[in-house]
Parts: C-alpha cells; structure tokens; sequence
C-alpha cells in the first residue's frame, strides 16, 4: 500500500473530522497536480451558477446521473456522452426516470450549454463551478473558521512526532483554501439534489478519486439510495486514492467499471471484498487490428507521442525527443497533443531549440488516422497506449524513475530511460528472428487491452438499474 494513502487514511480516522474530505489536494497523487498556465479567474457578475431544465421532471426522477461537460459541442457527441456513451437514449427507451446533472468545466455560460443541448430528450441539470466574488467570500468565511476548529481539534489528539509532521504537511492553511472549489461545487449539487430528495434510488456518478465525490457518497450513505461510482479511468501501479480511502460512508455503494481488466483489479486490490463490481462498459470504439510482419519488420519507424492533457508531462517527453533525435536511429517522431492543452505554449518553450525543425505535429482530428501511419506510441500517463496497441501500434513507457504511470504497466515490457533503450528496441523489431517471439507478445498485449474497455450495454441495462 502506498505509504502516503496509508498515513492519510489513518490519520483521517484518528482525527475524526469530516470536513477534511472536502481538501481535493490531499486525494491527488504530486505527479498530476498541474499548472495550467493558461488559466484565468472569469469574474461574471450575472452568470448563473444552476440552470434546471424542468424542476417536474427533477423531482420525480429515480436516477440521478453527474456527468461532466467539457466543450462537446458537435451533434454526435451530444447524443454520445463522452463518459456513459448512448446510456442516456437507453434509459429512454427503457421508460426509466431519470435526470441528468451536467458540471461545466468550460467558460461558457450555462444558457449557451443548454442550447446544444435543447433537443435531446431527456431531463437536464446544468451546474457551473467557476468563480464567485459573493459565494467565495462566505467559503472563505467556512474554511478560516474550520481551520481554526481544526487546530482545536488537533490540541485534543494524541499525534506522535511523525503523525504530526503528516499533519503539518499536508493539512496546511493552503490546502484548506484549496477546498473552495469542492465547497462551492457540493453546495451547487446538494440544491438540485434536494429537490428530488424523497423520489430517489440510484444516483451515478464518475469516480475519478475527487473530494466532491466522496462528499456526495456520504449524503446518501444512511438512505435508501443506492450510490454508484463509475470508474473509466486507466490503472497505475501506485492507484489512484480510492482504494485507500476505505471508510464506507465516502464510497459508493455499488461500482462500475469499463472493462474485465479493470473489473479483475478492483476485486483483488478494493478494499471492501464485498461490493458489487459491475462491468458498465466503455464509449471508446475500439477495434482490434493485428500487428503482422509487414507492420513490425521495417526500415524506418514512426513513433507517435502522446502525452497526458498535462503540461508537465508534455514537457518531459518533448524534453526526451528534442534532445536525443539526433542519437535515434531509423525512427522519426510525430506529437500529437491533447486537446486540453496549448500546444503553441509548449512548442514556444523549445523554440530555440536546434533540433525544433525536426519535430513533426499532428494536425488529424482523428487518432485513428495518426495510427494508420505510425509503428510506435510513446507515451507516460496516456490511455492512448491502449487504443495504440488494439490498432497495431507498439507501446513504449518512457520511465523517469520518480513514479511509474503506464496503464499498461502489468503487461508492458517496453520500457525505456533513455536513447539507448529505444534503439535497443528498434533493433529488436527489426531482427528477423525475434519475428515469433515479437508477435506472442504483442499478441498478449492486445488481449489484455482488449478487455480493458467493453461495449456499453443496452439489454443487460435492467441488470444495473
């Protein structure tokens, strides 16, 4: 078990305040807390916070679903969420209540989300979590009086020297500002879900390991609810918090997961035994293409890289390829970056560079077309070694030896520190007798990621619901 999860949730319970679950910076792991440069605070003094498509529908709806809306703006992904894929029109058609909350990640006003989104149908919540002068004040007003509570409480515990520091540490004032956001977004969600109160059964929500989550999780933990965390994310060998976290009162009930891959790892590392494991399913569409000898035996390669919506993680692996092109042999490289970040902010960075001119990007709005040209993915975080692999492109993890983050890490021995790695690779592919042995296991590479995402089910939807 990690030893920081391990000493935060100990101290969790030996501190016994409920209000710490509210620091979102504690549930992190260091590697993914990021700095958008980009970032500006949008001072909108009419903007409004909750818009409630039919209050009717809300208050007699029997599914509560949180989703997330992060700028999906075309036809087809508004009818396909990004996380739950078609489940929408199936509850639908399954004449199932249900309503849908969606929070804004993006600086578009709520009216203007709720126009792309005026002709499905279906009963829709819209929440926004951006700043408020007049709500942060009062959550500022919150937080200063319960850290002060904090401290008093602390005065009252016997915490030996070590526990202390862990204290110290990780529950400064600074993390306690940093609760503004969860604070601001709970209140938001507890008014829409107030109104349906005394008609609900299931609520659904993402479970990516977020403070407001495990918030959510309690309010219903003592009803006759039954709270449903739906994980979609990528595996690490150091997991993600939530299966350390393990009092019961801030965790779902029941989960779902994406796949058989992710199904099995969560029944040999969650740490209740017992809860119900449910394969929901996948929105990716993934389908299966087999390396074969033309695809691994060539004289030159193309190796994608492709990094987390991270900007430290862009800059590791560009730093990597601008400074060893020139000592790679028979490999060229093609960037492709995500959609959240700037990529003209991280290319300036590495402006001056000799070996800038050498770098190609990706300008195909489809991976699936970068995958038909390329040989190679490396990668860091990114879940696109997944969908890589399953189109016959090899993964290959670039180590920094601080901490390993490949989704693939049980399966993949691809992994490289520095140039001399990746050529070694690169010759191994290209030796005609390793030919066999390169193919079992990159056959066995894609049967693991094959299970790792299944199709989202429609008729077996009674079966969850």
């Amino acid at each position: 078990m990690s030893s920081y999860f391990y000493n935060l949730n100990k101290t969790l319970k030996k501190i016994n305040h409920n209000y710490l679950y509210n620091l979102p910076l504690i549930f992190k792991r260091a590697t993914t807390i990021d700095k958008d440069p980009e970032k500006k605070i949008s001072f909108n003094f009419f903007k409004k916070d909750i818009l409630i498509e039919n209050k009717k529908k809300l208050k007699k709806s029997e599914i509560i679903i949180i989703s997330h809306y992060i700028g999906q703006n075309k036809k087809s992904v508004i009818n396909n969420d990004p996380y739950y894929g078609d489940l929408f029109n199936t509850l639908n058609k399954m004449k199932k209540k249900f309503s849908v909350i969606f929070i804004n990640h993006t600086k578009r006003s709520l009216y203007e989300i709720y126009e792309e989104y005026k002709n499905t149908n279906y009963s829709k919540i819209f929440v926004d979590n951006q700043f408020s002068i007049k709500k942060d004040i009062l959550i500022l007003g919150n937080i200063m009086i319960n850290y002060i509570y904090f401290k008093i409480i602390l005065l009252n515990k016997k915490l030996n020297k070590k526990n202390l520091e862990f204290v110290k540490k990780n529950f400064s004032f600074f993390n306690f500002l940093k609760a503004r956001s969860t604070l601001r977004l709970i209140g938001y969600l507890n008014k829409v879900l107030d109104i349906n109160e005394s008609n609900i059964k299931y609520l659904l929500t993402t479970m990516e390991g977020h403070a407001f989550e495990k918030i959510i999780f309690k309010k219903f933990y003592l009803k006759n609810v039954i709270t449903i965390g739906y994980y979609f994310s990528v595996l690490r060998k150091k997991p993600n918090n939530i299966f350390y976290i393990n009092d019961k009162k801030f965790c779902p009930k029941e989960i779902f997961v994406s796949g058989k891959t992710i199904q099995n790892y969560f029944k040999k590392n969650y740490h209740d035994k017992k809860i119900k494991i449910k394969i929901f399913g996948s929105n990716k569409k993934i389908k299966l293409k087999s390396f074969s000898k033309n695809s691994i035996i060539k004289k030159k390669y193309l190796c994608m890289v492709a990094a987390e919506g991270i900007y430290s993680e862009n800059y590791i692996l560009m730093n990597f390829v601008i400074n060893n092109i020139d000592y790679l042999e028979n490999i060229e490289f093609l960037f492709r970056f995500h959609p959240i970040v700037n990529k003209q902010k991280i290319l300036n960075l590495f402006s001056e560079h000799k070996n800038i001119k050498k770098i190609r990007v990706s300008t195909n709005n489809n991976i699936i077309d970068d995958f038909k040209k390329c040989d190679f993915v490396l990668y860091r975080g990114s879940s696109v070694c997944i969908e890589a692999a399953l189109n016959s492109v090899m993964p290959i993890y670039l180590n920094d030896e601080k901490e390993n983050i490949d989704p693939i890490y049980e399966v993949n021995k691809f992994q490289i520190k520095n140039y001399k790695n990746l050529n070694s690779i690169v010759k191994q592919f290209k030796n005609k007798n390793n030919l066999k042995n390169n193919l079992k296991y990159l056959s066995n590479l894609q049967s693991y990621c094959k299970n790792y995402y299944s199709k989202i089910p429609n008729k077996n939807l009674f079966n969850f619901f």
